[in-house]
């Protein structure tokens, strides 16, 4: 056994050996439980942790389907930066993770042109000015997993697959690094959402 270091594996075991058809493309949204990370011992702060909550968009179709979606899932995450007024920016991602142990072989698996696009929140205590946290990551695998899964189309046009993760604990930290800790300061849909602040506990030495 090993803890899932994302949530979209599942989906692809779901449809091992199975015929599908890509003009009934499949989406599914997962939002259940956590993410695990060893990177390396790069855990540090609030920010990179060995464990954090996310939510996962995966879809199964056609090529041009599947990259609609993972720009629509990237693009609703931008809009609701913007609606909270959050500094953020998006880039290409240099590293997707299903690429890792297949990057020498000499496979015919096709990629997409972009095969990830990396969104994040501005930490202002961060030194390096245009790190910021990653927030959401949106991904085309191309052919990557059905070939590794044996998922076909029945009439044999071509399936790829897609991710979209939104780490929630990550987007807490980003909004908590802009905003900070005074309720009063935070945009009124939070404060809505959120409820009457809670009354934290005074003891002798804390906080």
């Amino acid at each position: 056994y090993v803890l899932a270091p994302a949530q979209c594996e599942p989906f692809y075991q779901f449809f091992e050996h199975i015929l599908v058809d890509v003009d009934k493309p499949v989406k599914f949204v997962d939002r259940s439980g956590w993410t695990y990370r060893w990177e390396g011992g790069g855990a540090r702060g609030l920010d990179r942790v060995n464990e954090f909550l996310r939510i996962e968009c995966v879809m199964l179709g056609s090529p041009e389907f599947v990259e609609k979606v993972r720009d629509d899932t990237l693009r609703y995450a931008e809009k609701l930066a913007e609606k909270l007024d959050l500094e953020y920016w998006t880039v290409v991602g240099d590293d997707p993770f299903y690429l890792e142990g297949r990057k020498k072989e000499d496979r015919d698996i096709e990629f997409p042109e972009i095969p990830k696009y990396e969104m994040r929140l501005w930490l202002p205590y961060e030194k390096e000015e245009r790190k910021g946290v990653a927030v959401t990551s949106a991904n085309v695998h191309g052919t990557h997993f059905v070939e590794g899964f044996n998922i076909r189309d029945y009439k044999g046009r071509k399936v790829w697959t897609g991710c979209t993760g939104y780490g929630i604990t990550r987007w807490v930290v980003g909004f908590l690094a802009q905003y900070g800790f005074n309720y009063e300061d935070w945009p009124e849909i939070i404060q809505k959402k959120y409820g009457e602040p809670l009354e934290i506990p005074k003891v002798i030495n804390w906080p």
